[in-house]
C-alpha cells in the first residue's frame, strides 16, 4: 500500500514537499537523531572536542589488527541490517554492551549546517562510540533502533586489500546521489545525521573504524537478559510440534529445543505451558499510519492510483496524518506497539525518511529507504565488476517502485541483484484489479528484474501465467489479504501462486484498511480463504517471509543458534495451528524478541522482568504488560498513556481520532 498525505504542504507519507524526487518517491535521508542521552566523547578529550587524529589512527589500527574479517551490520539511510554474507558465520559476535557503535562512512552536502552535537570524531573504545557526539553515554544506556518509513538488512562480511579499498573509494563515496549515512555496530548507539554532516575530516577513518568494527547485527537491545532461561508448553518447530516441549535461551540466541525431560538443569524455567511459535515476521507495513481508525471506502477501485486521488482519502487520511507534525515520532511508537500486540517481532515499514531517530526498537526493523538511487557512476561499477560488492553489501531494499525510478537506478538494481550483491529487492507492483496494474509486472519483467531475490508485493492482478513467470524466476509475493479485499474487491490468486511454487509471505498492510498486525490479518485470511490451511498460514507470518529476506538462518523458526524470536499463545495446544489463526491479541501470552520479554500478560511480564517498569495496557479485554524501554530520542521517559494522549489531542485538532487495538 502506498499512501499520499494532503497536497498542501507534505508529500506522499507526510514527507516535506522538497523531499520528493521525480520518480514519485521519497528522496532518501541520512540518520537516526541522538537519544536524550546525548553522544559519547572520547576518553581523553573534553565534550563536543575531537581527539589528536594521531590516536584515532591508533585505535583504529589496533582495532583492524584484533579483527580481520567480520561481520557487519549497518544500516543505510537509517535502516537497520546485520547479517552474514553467503551464508557464512560471523567471525565473533559483539554484543551491543560489549563493543562500540562506529560509522562506516558519509557522504555530506558541500556545505553542510552546523550543529552543536560534538566533536566529529571521538575514541574508539569499549562502552563508548566512535565518531561521537559531546558527552558520555556508557553502550550499556538505550539507543532508539534507527529506521523509518522503511527499514532493511544490510549485512556485509569487510576484508582487508581492494575490496575495502573498492568499498571506502567507489561505494561509499558515490553509492548514493544525496548524502546518507552507512553504520556499522549496534543499532542503539548511532549519533545522528547531523552529527555527521558537522564534518566529513574523518571519513576514511570511519570506513578503516567500520570495516573492523564487526558488530552482530540484530543486536536490538543494549540491556538484553542475558541469563540462560528456558520456557516450557507447546513448542511448534518447522517440522514438527512438541507437545510438553521446552525451549531454551541464552542472551538472543536460542541454544536448545526439544522435549522438557531434556532441558538444562542449571537454567531458570519459565512455565508458562502455552503455544510457542516464531516471532511473526512483517514485510509489508506503513506503521506510522496505524493510528488512524478504519477507514471503509464507499467503493471499489481498479488500482493504488485511483484511490489515493480521492476527496475521501485526503479527508479521511492523508490530512489527518499530515497534520500530525510534531506527532510523527509518537506515531512510530504507537505503531511499533500495534505490531508487538499483533505477534510481530520483526517489521518492514515505519518511518517518512525525513524523520530518523524516532523508533524505540520494540522490535526488528528490516527495511531501508526507498530512496535507494546509485548515482551513474555505481552503476557502471557493478557491471564492470559485478562480483566486486558481493562481499560488501548483501542488501535488502524495501518499497522501491521500479516502474518509477529511472535507467540508472534500474541498472544498478538487476545487476546488484542478479550478481547476489543485494540480498533481496522487495517492489509494489500490480496492485489492483485492472489491465493498467497487471502491465506493471510484464513492464518490470520485460526489464529482467524479475529474478531470484525479487519480492513482490499484493500482485493482486496477476495471472497463472505471471505466477509461472515468477516460480520459474525464484521471485517471492506477498499477500495483504484484507486490504485488497478492502480496496479492489478481490485479493491475489494464492492457489495459483502456490501451484507454481511461488514462496508466498503474508502481512496486514496497514490498519486503515488492512488488519491491525499480523495475528489479525493470519485470522483474517485463516477466516475468508479456506483454501489455505491453518499449518500454510503460520508459515507464511514465520519461515517464509524468513526465507524471502534472506534471513532464514537468523529469524523465522525455532532452532539452535537463530535468535530468541518467538512467540506464546493461549489455546487449544491439541491443535497449535488453528488455535493460531484463531487466536486473537488477547491470547498473546509473551512476546520476546532478540531474548528480551517485550510485551505479555501483566503478570508474566511482572514475572519474567521483576523491578523493571513496565507500561499497563488493556487490549481486548486482557490486562497486558509492554516494556519500553529507558529512552527514546522522540520522548525520553515518557509513559506510553503520554504519547497516546498527545497522538489524540493532535489528531482531534485535525478533526480525526486516534485508533484502537483491534482485535480481529
Amino acid at each position: 500500500m502506498r499512501m499520499r498525505p494532503a497536497r498542501s504542504t507534505m508529500n506522499r507519507r507526510g514527507s516535506p514537499a522538497g523531499a520528493v524526487r521525480n520518480t514519485g518517491e521519497v528522496a532518501p535521508a541520512t540518520s537516526v537523531s541522538p537519544s536524550a542521552g546525548g553522544g559519547a566523547g572520547g576518553r581523553g578529550t573534553t565534550p563536543g572536542e575531537p581527539p589528536p587524529p594521531q590516536a584515532a589512527t591508533r585505535l583504529v589500527n589496533k582495532a583492524s589488527n584484533r579483527m580481520r574479517a567480520r561481520a557487519i551490520s549497518i544500516s543505510v539511510s537509517s535502516r537497520k541490517v546485520d547479517g552474514q554474507t553467503g551464508g557464512r558465520k560471523p567471525a565473533s559476535v559483539v554484543h551491543a554492551n560489549e563493543g562500540e557503535g562506529q560509522v562506516l562512512c558519509v557522504r555530506a552536502r558541500a556545505a553542510p549546517r552546523r550543529h552543536a552535537i560534538g566533536a566529529p570524531f571521538a575514541a574508539a573504545q569499549t562502552g563508548r562510540r566512535l565518531c561521537a557526539g559531546a558527552g558520555n553515554r556508557k553502550i550499556g544506556r538505550r539507543r532508539p533502533l534507527q529506521n523509518v518509513d522503511r527499514q532493511v538488512i544490510v549485512p556485509a562480511l569487510f576484508v582487508r586489500g581492494k575490496i575495502k579499498r573498492w568499498f571506502r573509494r567507489r561505494l561509499c563515496a558515490r553509492l548514493f546521489d544525496r548524502d546518507t549515512v552507512y553504520r556499522a555496530g549496534s543499532p542503539r548507539l548511532f549519533p545522528s545525521k547531523e552529527f555527521f554532516m558537522r564534518s566529513s575530516s574523518c571519513f576514511s577513518q570511519r570506513v578503516r573504524a567500520g570495516a573492523a568494527a564487526g558488530l552482530l547485527m540484530f543486536s536490538l537491545h543494549a540491556g538484553a537478559q542475558t541469563r540462560d532461561w528456558v520456557v516450557t508448553g507447546t513448542i511448534v518447530t518447522a517440522d514438527r510440534v512438541f507437545a510438553d516441549g521446552a525451549l531454551s535461551i541464552s542472551g538472543d540466541k536460542i541454544t536448545a529445543v526439544g522435549e522438557r525431560a531434556a532441558l538444562p538443569g542449571n537454567a531458570a524455567v519459565t512455565k508458562l505451558d502455552g503455544i510457542v511459535l516464531p516471532g511473526f515476521i512483517d514485510l509489508h507495513n506503513h506503521l506510522t499510519w496505524n493510528v488512524h481508525p478504519r477507514w471503509i471506502p464507499n467503493r471499489k477501485f481498479s488500482n493504488r492510483y485511483e484511490w489515493q486521488n480521492t476527496a475521501e482519502y485526503d479527508r479521511v487520511l492523508a490530512g489527518p496524518h499530515a497534520a500530525l507534525g510534531g506527532a510523527i515520532c509518537e506515531a512510530e511508537i504507537f505503531g511499533e506497539v500495534k505490531a508487538l500486540i499483533g505477534g510481530a517481532t520483526s517489521v518492514v515499514g515505519s518511518l517518512t525518511p525525513d524523520k530518523l531517530g524516532c523508533s524505540r526498537g520494540l522490535l526488528r526493523n528490516l527495511d531501508v529507504d526507498s530512496g535507494l538511487g546509485p548515482a551513474p557512476a555505481a552503476g557502471e561499477a557493478c557491471q564492470k565488476n559485478p562480483k566486486a560488492p558481493q562481499a560488501l553489501f548483501d542488501l535488502v531494499v524495501n518499497d522501491v517502485f521500479p516502474l518509477e525510478i529511472d535507467y540508472e537506478r534500474m541498472n544498478f538494481l538487476r545487476c546488484a541483484l542478479g550478481s547476489g550483491a543485494m540480498r533481496s529487492l522487495v517492489v509494489h507492483l500490480s496492485e489492483g484489479a485492472d489491465a493498467s496494474a497487471r502491465r506493471e509486472f510484464r513492464m518490470l519483467n520485460k526489464t529482467g528484474l524479475i529474478m531470484p531475490g525479487l519480492v513482490v508485493v499484493h500482485g493482486t492482478a496477476l495471472r497463472a501465467e505471471d505466477f509461472q513467470v515468477m516460480g520459474e524466476k525464484k521471485a517471492g509475493l506477498v499477500w495483504s489479504p484484507r486490504s485488497n479485499d478492502e480496496l479492489y474487491g478481490e485479493s491475489s490468486n494464492i492457489a495459483a501462486a502456490l501451484q507454481q511454487n511461488v514462496a508466498v509471505a503474508i502481512a496486514p498492510d496497514w490498519s486503515p484498511t488492512g488488519s491491525a498486525g499480523m495475528l489479525q490479518e493470519i485470522g483474517y485470511a485463516g477466516r475468508r480463504y479456506k483454501n489455505v490451511t491453518p499449518e500454510q498460514l503460520i508459515a507464511m507470518g514465520t519461515s517464509a517471509p524468513a526465507r524471502m529476506a534472506r534471513l532464514d538462518d537468523r529469524i523465522g523458526a525455532l532452532a539452535p543458534g537463530l535468535m530468541a524470536d518467538f512467540i506464546v499463545l493461549h489455546g487449544d495446544k491439541d491443535k497449535p495451528h488453528l488455535a493460531a489463526v484463531r487466536a486473537t491479541p488477547a491470547d498473546v501470552q509473551l512476546v520476546v524478541v532478540g531474548g528480551r520479554p517485550m510485551y505479555g500478560d501483566a503478570p508474566v511480564m511482572a514475572r519474567l522482568l521483576p523491578g523493571v517498569k513496565l507500561e499497563s495496557l488493556v487490549v481486548c479485554g486482557a490486562k497486558k504488560s509492554l516494556y519500553l524501554g529507558d529512552s527514546a530520542a522522540a520522548a525520553p521517559r515518557r509513559s506510553f498513556a503520554d504519547i497516546q494522549s498527545k497522538l489524540a489531542a493532535v489528531l482531534a485538532k485535525a478533526g480525526a481520532s486516534l485508533a484502537g487495538f483491534e482485535c480481529n
